[in-house]
């Protein structure tokens, strides 16, 4: 990753993935819709837990009867989700 971010950690695969909370935000001007996971991964080697945020997921609207959720292979996933999901947006 081409990042001024400073790395406080290299999590290893397999690590715990823990989700607390996930939220649907609308943009008031454009109408689109994102989904964020809010949550903590365990560093077993620094023992210590580090809060992340994720942006997961497509909404499908424009020239939709029905608009739809999709979800691409996210990083805790070995396979995505290949469902249409529908889900209610505030």
């Amino acid at each position: 990753m081409n990042s001024d971010l400073e790395i406080l950690a290299e999590i290893p695969i397999g690590a715990a993935v823990q989700i607390d909370k996930i939220e649907l935000h609308t943009n008031r001007v454009s109408g689109t819709s994102s989904a964020y996971l809010l949550g903590k991964v365990y560093s077993k080697e620094k023992q210590e837990s580090y809060s992340f945020q994720y942006t997961w997921g497509d909404y499908h609207l424009l020239y939709e009867d029905k608009p739809y959720w999709t979800f691409e292979l996210a990083f805790w996933q070995d396979e995505p989700l290949t469902e249409k999901y529908f889900i209610d947006v505030p």
